[in-house]
């Protein structure tokens, strides 16, 4: 997927688009299929009177409610694809410039390889402690002198400190990819001599090790956690738009992944920098949130198409090893690995279409285009911009490259 977006990124939409209606309808074929199969066995075996087992009846109920899941999911990602098919064709620009900054560091696609080794060590350290868990059992003698063995009541509050350290470490790691890359975007951007750059990643690795290690643990435990707590409150304060927004939403409406980027690109801590993000995504709510939102889900698209394609292999492979009788889990655990590891490589292009979108809106705020303040922004990407702000308000080119012609050539100069 990555190598698509990089080199075909004209029909990387469209290609991207095709693969995850394709995958998600065989997948959901292939969970269906998979259900059909225990289930024919089953009512085999209890029609020869052949006393059942009670995992393969689990089994069998776990692909049923695998295939309506993903026969639901599958519904609806078609019809996002039907309602959002406009807004796919706006990101193909954005795309193309993406591409033009990772020609300028290559080294941006090997990040998310540092990633996946730092997941893949902490995911093998997390189920090896797991393993302990689950048999900290403690002994007892019974009245008959047979010993049994029951769960510990101290382990039974280390389940969810574990859980939780999961999804943390999991985010941090990710966080710190997101801070490293979104670093060396803001620098080629605000380079204007593209050949002094330098070594930016290495210099941003340096940066988050030395001043910015709590910024990146602080937001990697905050955003997570109120991901969903913010959009029900966002939601509720929607449904009644006559009452006046609560302190909570106040709060919560800073804080986003946007911040890293401007920790990156300033320098602050988190909470001054996830102000500062929201008031640049305030001033920018229409191409931040149409554009970006866009290219958001196209990536997604990617995520989910590797994951389907990896859960319907599993799947085959599991099928095919008579020893198994029980293969549900290890199919959703697969799942989950697989979207873990698209996201660390694919989200390298997120990162870099949302620190691209706040460099331009950050250029836009301290520049005006005149000779004296030029733009760091290159004049393709500008175009770009214009075009898809264009399709986006509904503005006529005319009026909109009359508006911005003065502030764009100077750039040139």
């Amino acid at each position: 997927m990555v190598l698509i977006i990089r080199f075909v990124a004209s029909f990387a939409v469209w290609i991207i688009t095709t693969l995850a209606v394709l995958t998600s309808c065989v997948g959901t074929a292939f969970l269906w299929w998979t259900f059909m199969g225990n289930k024919q066995k089953l009512d085999f075996e209890e029609s020869q009177n052949i006393p059942l087992l009670e995992v393969d009846i689990f089994s069998e109920n776990t692909f049923l409610a695998f295939s309506v899941i993903a026969s639901v999911l599958t519904l609806i990602l078609l019809s996002a694809l039907v309602i959002n098919r406009r807004r796919l064709a706006l990101v193909t620009g954005l795309l193309q410039e993406a591409g033009n900054c990772v020609s300028g560091m290559p080294l941006l696609l090997l990040q998310p390889l540092w990633t996946f080794l730092l997941l893949l060590v902490f995911f093998i350290y997390w189920v090896t402690v797991l393993a302990y868990l689950c048999t900290a059992e403690k002994p007892s003698v019974t009245e008959h002198g047979y010993v049994t063995y029951h769960e510990h009541e101290i382990v039974t509050h280390f389940w969810w400190y574990h859980l939780v350290g999961l999804f943390w470490v999991s985010e941090y790691i990710v966080a710190c990819q997101s801070f490293v890359i979104s670093g060396a975007v803001a620098r080629w951007y605000f380079t204007r001599d593209k050949t002094q750059l330098g070594f930016p990643m290495l210099g941003n690795i340096g940066r988050l090790i030395i001043f910015h290690q709590g910024s990146v643990a602080l937001g990697s435990f905050i955003i997570p956690l109120l991901r969903f707590p913010r959009a029900l409150l966002f939601f509720v304060n929607r449904r009644f738009r006559g009452s006046r927004s609560s302190c909570v939403c106040l709060g919560l409406k800073y804080l986003s992944a946007s911040s890293y980027t401007v920790v990156a690109i300033g320098g602050k801590n988190f909470c001054t920098s996830a102000r500062k993000s929201y008031s640049i995504l305030k001033g920018n709510a229409l191409q931040m949130t149409s554009i970006g939102g866009a290219a958001d889900f196209v990536l997604l698209l990617s995520k989910l198409t590797v994951m389907i394609g990896t859960a319907s292999l599993s799947v085959l492979w599991f099928k095919s090893q008579k020893d198994f009788h029980f293969y549900a889990i290890p199919v959703l655990l697969v799942c989950v690995l697989s979207y873990f590891i698209a996201h660390c490589f694919i989200s390298v292009y997120e990162m870099i279409l949302n620190a691209l979108l706040l460099c331009f809106c950050e250029d836009r705020d301290l520049n005006d285009g005149s000779v004296e303040r030029p733009y760091f922004g290159s004049r393709s990407l500008m175009i770009r911009l214009l075009q898809c702000s264009e399709a986006v308000e509904g503005v006529p080119r005319q009026e909109r490259v009359s508006r911005l012609e003065p502030e764009t050539e100077p750039a040139q100069v």
